[in-house]
């Protein structure tokens, strides 16, 4: 495997976590526009996402925003997953570089496991990089345990984080 040998490697790895996270935003569907949907802030008009059930919490798993948003959440898991499990065996000439980005993987993940936790509720709990078959073989986990786990991710990434970027890094998760 050539892949994840130096820090820049982790660097490009870590915008990949970044860029699946920002997937939810997109489009007029989006997972953050689909959740608000079912708050007393926002009236869904009749068709688009009203009409597949999401403001009266009676949807199916197959609705289109849901189904992705489900894809990507795992997407961020497991790139971060990869960043964890391999960033221990790669020297780093700075050690706060290796510590945040550690950090933003721990935080992206935690976000991603209470996000599906809240949403969807248990959910198998994996925090190595493991192959499709395994994943398919992991059991569900109860939504107490997934948002536990979420919240010790959470716990991680507050110990490695600093308390806020230089301009540059604007928009890095912090403390």
């Amino acid at each position: 495997d050539n892949s994840y040998r130096a820090p820049v490697d982790f660097e490009y790895a870590i915008a990949g976590v970044y860029d699946a996270q920002q997937q939810l935003y997109s489009g007029g569907e989006s997972w953050f526009r689909t959740s608000f949907i079912r708050g007393d802030e926002v009236r869904a008009g009749s068709g688009g996402t009203n009409a597949r059930g999401i403001s009266t919490f009676t949807e199916l798993s197959s609705v289109p925003a849901l189904e992705y948003a489900y894809q990507i959440f795992w997407q961020i898991i497991n790139r971060s997953n990869i960043i964890l499990d391999k960033i221990e065996a790669v020297e780093f000439q700075n050690e706060f570089q290796k510590k945040h980005i550690k950090g933003e993987a721990y935080a992206l993940r935690g976000f991603a496991y209470y996000t599906l936790g809240w949403q969807f509720g248990g959910m198998p709990l994996i925090d190595e990089e493991i192959s499709i078959g395994s994943t398919l073989m992991t059991p569900r986990s109860t939504q107490e345990e997934t948002i536990a786990f979420a919240a010790e991710d959470f716990r991680l990434a507050a110990s490695l984080l600093p308390e806020k970027w230089e301009k540059e890094n604007l928009g890095r998760v912090t403390k």
